[in-house]
């Protein structure tokens, strides 16, 4: 190919700037649309830079002509709107059924919003520092707000007061209603099950929010900041049937007990310093929690729930929790021995990662796969027991390298070779195979199955004590139950 001359070069590089800064295909009326396909448009802004193209009041229609082909307005494309700042009212056809990213970021002048039942997605940022907005009806027709990456779509509308909410959706995600600081109530549908990271942060003058009594998932800092949780006592803080927060500081040797019933517990629960930085806490972070009882109706662990718990020692998790947050238990430097129920199958981002003083891992029945780095940095790991019959799936660095030397990986004896041969797993100098039920029968670790065992729980039954190393089952008690399997252990084996 013949190089361009400097003209040439100049030309299309004018070419194709202008190219990058128009965002439109045509404009009808003032009103700019990009074709999406045969018969569709979405309207759009007339390039992307900082300034808006629209003011007073708009009125979309639901059809459009250009060059004698007729279009469908069925969206509001990304960044249609934005920063338009004096925008004032919206007339939005019953055609459209996407708000884009962005579309009315900024449009600080628009007082009222009126979503056509046509409406079903409310992307992130979408109405992001609408600070002029007051009230917001949400249609049954809108099945999710915005896609969790970033700020959900009412973020920073600083002047709302009143949100309806819809029985269509299941979740609030990310950052929705962040920093809507004249945001007083609201009615949470009975449909939610979560609310994720950021949802009210800072929203300062929410007094009143009901939590129903499905949502077992809420994400790190959904309720910072609101006058709600300043108003809460000090201690465990529950949102409906989760324990939000442990609110002021735990007291040297703290054991604590979750309500029965609870079904989660929310992300940074138990990181109680007073930034709401939780990723980044002070080297000299310091709270009493030694140990925590989990009921087994607890279906979610969120992220960094028990983050820098310096001195948690032991963690049993029961097989009613199904997920668990990235980092959940990272840098719990005190930590010796965890146990992961049979019910959860994946491992996020750095669960147990820099837990120095973990020694004994044993991971469920249903594990399918770990994220990248679990357990990096746990550099005292002496031993792994995993259940699953199939080699979980390992992504990235698992394991230190130290680990694959040090540790003995303990697997089902029928699966010892496909262990020996799976990625990462292979890795490991030491792989013996088990009897997996017999392993977790043997509670005083003396490495047999025998009546010595059997008397350690029925004494722990008489006391009352309710040991997590005695519960063989790993159902969140110790029991009949327990007492059964061990003697069912020691007739088979005999």
């Amino acid at each position: 190919m013949k190089e361009l001359s400097f003209r040439a070069a100049l030309l299309l590089m004018a070419f194709c700037t202008i190219a990058d800064i128009h965002a439109y295909d045509f404009m009808v009326d003032g009103i700019y649309y990009n074709i999406i396909n045969n018969n569709e448009v979405h309207v759009t802004c007339r390039n992307y830079d900082d300034e808006g193209d629209y003011s007073g009041a708009i009125t979309i229609p639901e059809c459009v002509t250009f060059n004698n082909i007729s279009y469908i307005v069925t969206g509001i494309g990304e960044r249609a709107f934005h920063n338009s700042y004096n925008l004032t009212n919206i007339d939005i056809p019953n055609s459209v059924s996407v708000i884009g990213r962005y579309a009315f970021y900024k449009c600080t002048s628009l007082s009222q919003i009126i979503f056509p039942n046509s409406i079903e997605v409310l992307d992130d940022f979408s109405f992001f520092g609408c600070s002029g907005l007051s009230e917001v009806f949400i249609p049954n027709s809108v099945k999710k707000l915005g896609e969790s990456f970033d700020y959900g779509p009412f973020a920073f509308c600083s002047g709302l007061q009143s949100v309806h909410l819809p029985d269509s959706i299941e979740k609030i995600t990310v950052g929705t209603f962040a920093e809507c600081t004249g945001l007083k109530s609201i009615n949470i549908p009975s449909t939610v099950t979560v609310i994720e990271e950021s949802a009210f942060e800072n929203c300062s003058s929410l007094t009143n929010i009901e939590i129903p009594s499905k949502v077992y998932k809420i994400g790190p800092n959904a309720l910072a900041g609101t006058a709600w949780l300043s108003n809460q006592p000090d201690g465990m803080v529950y949102a409906g049937k989760v324990a939000y927060k442990y609110k002021g500081s735990i007291p040297d040797g703290s054991s604590i007990t979750l309500e029965n019933g609870t079904l989660g517990i929310a992300g940074a629960a138990f990181v109680t310093t007073t930034s709401s930085d939780y990723g980044y806490l002070p080297d000299d972070y310091y709270n009493g929690l030694t140990g925590i009882s989990i009921p087994n109706t607890v279906r979610c662990i969120e992220k960094r729930a028990f983050y820098s718990c310096h001195n948690l020692r032991e963690i049993i998790i029961p097989n009613s929790v199904t997920e668990i947050g990235e980092r959940a238990f990272a840098s719990c430097s005190s930590l010796v021995k965890a146990t992961i129920s049979d019910d959860v199958d994946t491992l996020m981002y750095g669960t147990f990662e820099y837990c120095k003083t973990l020694k004994d891992v044993t991971i469920g029945r249903g594990m399918k796969a770990f994220d990248n780095g679990v357990f990096y940095h746990c550099d005292a790991l002496a031993k792994v027991t995993c259940k699953a019959t199939q080699p979980p799936a390992l992504e990235g660095q698992t394991f230190d390298k130290e680990t694959y030397t040090n540790a003995v990986l303990c697997v089902p004896k029928e699966s010892e070779l496909d262990y020996m041969t799976a990625y990462g797993w292979k890795n490991f100098i030491n792989i013996v195979g088990i009897d997996v039920h017999t392993d977790a029968c043997d509670v005083n670790g003396d490495g047999v199955v025998n009546i010595s065992d059997l008397n350690n729980v029925v004494n722990d039954i008489l006391s009352g004590k309710g040991d997590p190393s005695m519960d063989v089952n790993v159902d969140g008690s110790v029991n009949i139950s327990d007492i059964n399997i061990i003697v069912q252990s020691i007739l088979t084996t005999n």
